[in-house]
């Protein structure tokens, strides 16, 4: 496993009036050239940008959008709770981390879900539970950016070797086209793996010894992907997360991850440039089994789930059609019986439970 050690480059973004952030002076880091694991093809090879740290007394609340896009801040909504969640947090950021980043080539987040509002067949395809928001019951208007904030779980090891439980937000991953299959291969999500001490330490190396909590990120674009941690970005049972993803809408395409710990005060942000682009046919919040058998899990409540669509649109998933997605298997009567499904189901807010 290679270390991604990135270093301060100092960034200038120009807001135009299209609201196209464009950096100059900006120096890449490619992937490729830190030599990707073997088991990753070629095309992991994004770019990966470090940000630069705000300055004394940088005040999100009255920062311009090129201001915060600068120094890696999600943009400011105009929907009145979703502004209200945004406040919480940037003002919650009190102690920048400058990221170091490493990839882990066999803890793979899945890159597409079975069409949501419909079941797993138990195949081994489906391992989202929560919900999602797709184009085509929208006008087939498309998403850019999305938020979630969570508490941490306290997770117990059960039976078995233990599975790494993940929380996250996403773009892309679902794309359905006229015969009702998935034909998506591009996601960019953001969000915190669970568990990680009970799957064997010698799947993560580059992880500090013991941890249990990592931020992750992952880029799929068709291939298998490892996933991306911060090292240096501490993650404790029950801290108060809030995570942004967000894309450009035109070339150059780029994500922009934002992780806030709200009770540490801890957070960081930086870029990766997307050189397929993004599919921006669906937004998610989700609750992701990604490896092992299942441990004792308490119900986890995912919320301040908003997001923007392509015509700079704020809202909570309540405002968009949205679907529900669910991890289980079929009985001996042909009965799909849930394992891990969204609850109490509110307007930005879920619950996350076992049964």
């Amino acid at each position: 496993m290679k270390i991604y050690n990135i270093k301060m480059f100092r960034a200038l973004a120009i807001l135009t009036t299209l609201s196209l952030i464009v950096f100059a002076n900006i120096i890449s880091i490619p992937v490729l050239a830190i030599s990707p694991p073997p088991s990753v093809e070629p095309s992991i090879a994004t770019t990966i940008h470090a940000l630069p740290e705000p300055p004394s007394g940088f005040n999100p609340l009255t920062a311009t959008p090129a201001e915060l896009q600068m120094y890696g801040f999600p943009p400011k909504p105009t929907d009145e709770d979703a502004l209200l969640a945004w406040e919480k947090a940037v003002m919650a950021a009190k102690y920048w981390v400058n990221p170091q980043l490493c990839f882990v080539d066999n803890i793979v987040h899945t890159e597409q879900q079975p069409p949501c509002d419909s079941v797993d067949s138990g195949n081994g395809q489906g391992e989202w539970a929560g919900i999602a928001v797709q184009s085509q019951y929208n006008n087939n208007v498309g998403y850019n950016l999305s938020t979630i904030e969570f508490n941490v779980p306290t997770y117990q090891k059960g039976l078995g070797q233990g599975e790494i439980a993940s929380y996250w937000t996403g773009i892309g991953g679902i794309n359905i086209n006229q015969l009702g299959n998935n034909i998506s291969n591009l996601i960019v999500q953001a969000g915190v793996d669970t568990n990680l001490t009970y799957y064997p330490s010698s799947n993560y190396p580059t992880l500090p010894l013991g941890t249990n909590y990592a931020a992750f990120w992952e880029f799929h674009n068709g291939s298998n992907n490892p996933t991306g941690y911060i090292q240096n970005l501490t993650v404790s049972a029950n801290d108060d997360i809030y995570i942004s993803v967000s894309c450009n809408q035109t070339p150059p395409y780029s994500a922009y991850m934002w992780y806030d710990d709200e009770t540490s005060g801890q957070y960081a942000a930086f870029l990766e440039t997307l050189p397929q682009g993004y599919d921006n046919c669906s937004a998610e919040w989700e609750y992701e089994r990604v490896a092992g058998t299942e441990d004792s899990i308490s119900d986890v409540n995912l919320h301040n789930c908003y997001l923007q669509n392509d015509n700079s649109t704020w809202g909570d998933f309540d405002a968009f059609h949205w679907t529900r997605c669910q991890i289980g298997n079929y009985n001996w009567l042909g009965l799909f019986v849930p394992h891990y499904e969204p609850t109490n189901i509110g307007t930005s807010s879920f619950t996350i439970h076992k049964q």
